[in-house]
């Protein structure tokens, strides 16, 4: 309670790591979380370049939630490879000293432990992010110990790729440090589209958002063929959907 009576009054500093296109921001400005300070880090200048033309246009979306002052060195103030954020970068961003309580929001790299991936598991060059990603957030919990970080963290259901002894392996590794998590088909929540995911968040128990989720009824009648362009249809369903 804590955390989001402090949250409510004096907004979040918000760090997205692997930001791609800012989601996490999206998220939290969606459900009326005002952004003290954004920080963002991802290593494809791709990325970089679409996230900042969004912070502009979401500023302008939520101007009293998300003011130009939020972003002024988001994409300056860390480095931008999340294996190079050392304690003293965090410490200079702020975090022994903000009165505002940190969001961390991220979803390292999956190539590795998907389905449709390598199956190096977390030794692979994309997924092997997971330990900085940890060591991010372990440095901010030892720096704040009197006001912790929140983390929402995201990834494939990796618990369901069978086709990688690597990847069951490192399944174990991932609930070992994080505990079991929150699965969700994107659909459910209105998706065009399946995208069966992972959440791990500090925030609430895994049994309160399974309650939570399960009140959820996706809306009737979306198809994809709804929202292709004109002249193109989904393809015919070959088989049955599997588990999850």
């Amino acid at each position: 309670h804590y955390y989001f009576n402090m949250a409510s009054w004096r907004g979040v500093v918000l760090l997205e790591l692997f930001g791609g296109m800012c989601a996490g921001l999206d998220m939290l400005l969606r459900n009326g979380v005002r952004i003290e300070r954004y920080l963002y880090c991802d290593s494809s200048p791709v990325a970089r370049r679409v996230a900042q033309h969004r912070v502009v246009a979401l500023s302008r979306a939520y101007p009293h939630l998300f003011p130009p002052s939020a972003y002024v060195d988001a994409f300056t103030e860390l480095p931008q490879d999340v294996w190079e954020i050392e304690q003293e970068h965090l410490v200079n961003a702020g975090a022994m000293e903000d009165t505002n309580p940190w969001l961390v929001v991220a979803g390292w790299e999956c190539q590795d432990l998907s389905i449709a991936g390598s199956g190096l598991g977390l030794k692979g060059p994309k997924s092997s992010t997971f330990f900085a990603c940890m060591d991010v957030i372990r440095t901010l919990q030892r720096i704040q110990e009197g006001h912790p970080p929140a983390y929402v963290l995201e990834n494939v259901a990796m618990q369901h790729n069978n086709m990688s002894a690597h990847v069951k392996r490192d399944t174990r590794v991932v609930y070992a440090l994080l505990g079991e998590p929150l699965t969700v088909d994107a659909a459910q929540f209105g998706s065009y589209a399946h995208r069966v995911r992972n959440y791990w968040t500090n925030l609430a128990s895994v049994s309160e958002l399974q309650a939570v989720v399960q009140c959820v009824t996706r809306v009737p009648g979306r198809t994809v063929d709804s929202v292709l362009d004109e002249g193109r249809k989904a393809q015919p369903v070959m088989h049955a959907d599997r588990a999850p």
